[in-house]
């Protein structure tokens, strides 16, 4: 009786031990950092969810706190309104992002110094304001670091009724992008390639997955997507046209952090070591649960390789 009381507690641990080597890492005793980062439902974020769910995150000592958005426009508001740390973005935002951020760094020195001045004419104590505006100034002192990355492939789709089956065709046609985004600058690029200089038939839909729902309605003759989407497009019958992880000579994906981008970098590029030694589909449940992906779409999602996060040589 006496080694059997011995025996059982010594099971529970070893089981205990067993199921966390087969799943999540073990986190180590000195995890104190909290990284809030914005993504959205698209493949080049896959990483971080495989950070997430496998423990990669706290056995590089940090914990991700990962926010999901319906579109890159709603990422990057977060992180301007200082609610993210970082922000899965592509360059033509990016900049924006950078500009932003700056401007506001420079709009709240400027109200600043006018307060001392005596310039200001706004109601209210200036000592009171001047803290505010001080507490909110800080907040943008950090530098903003850019990140670049090659897992934001888009890929130009046309609806497989619309007889369309080159880019010349799309020259009256409707065409979902984000007009602010890289979409559009790929989509133009394509058009210009073939001569036409139209872009009003650039059709603004953020929401990627709205965007391809639209699509494969027929209510948009053609879309600029990226993975997931692009395979369900596939799946669908939808006619790929032109596709391309570069515009010009800039990396189409990008992040955009506020602090520990190094730390952020090692995690992503071990997270895309850990895919393509496994490959995709090891993932499915993450597919599934955190990319909406239905069981029965799942072996339509084309295996690819994850490249590594770099610091950004991005040039215009």
């Amino acid at each position: 009786m006496k080694s059997l009381l011995l025996t059982i507690p010594l099971l529970a641990t070893l089981a205990f031990f067993s199921c966390t080597s087969g799943g999540r890492q073990q986190a180590p005793a000195d995890v104190r950092d909290t990284m809030r980062i914005g993504v959205t439902r698209t493949f080049d974020c896959l990483p971080l969810f495989v950070a997430q769910e496998t423990g990669l995150d706290t056995l590089c000592g940090v914990r991700l706190q990962l926010s999901a958005y319906a579109s890159k426009a709603d990422c990057d508001s977060a992180l301007l309104n200082r609610s993210l740390d970082a922000v899965f973005t592509d360059f033509s935002r990016a900049d924006i992002i950078l500009k932003a951020w700056n401007d506001n760094a420079k709009r709240l020195k400027a109200e600043m110094q006018d307060i001392r001045d005596g310039k200001t004419k706004k109601k209210g104590k200036a000592e009171d304001r001047l803290k505010r505006l001080a507490a909110e100034y800080e907040a943008y002192s950090d530098s903003l670091c850019m990140m670049q990355h090659p897992n934001s492939m888009l890929t130009l789709f046309a609806h497989h009724k619309a007889r369309i089956s080159e880019a010349k065709q799309l020259v009256d046609k409707m065409t979902g992008v984000d007009r602010t985004g890289a979409d559009r600058e790929f989509a133009a690029k394509v058009l210009d390639s073939v001569k036409v200089s139209d872009v009003s038939f650039l059709v603004q839909v953020q929401n990627i997955k709205l965007r391809t729902d639209m699509l494969l309605a027929g209510t948009l003759d053609a879309a600029v997507l990226q993975e997931p989407f692009s395979s369900l497009a596939r799946k669908a019958g939808s006619r790929q046209l032109y596709a391309a992880e570069r515009v010009g000579q800039r990396n189409v994906g990008c992040v955009v952090a506020r602090s520990d981008a190094q730390k952020l970098m090692k995690l992503y590029n071990m997270a895309c070591d850990t895919i393509n030694k496994y490959g995709i589909h090891r993932y499915d449940s993450i597919l599934t649960r955190r990319f909406n992906i239905k069981p029965t779409a799942l072996k339509s999602i084309r295996k690819q390789t994850f490249g590594r996060m770099t610091t950004s040589d991005n040039k215009k």
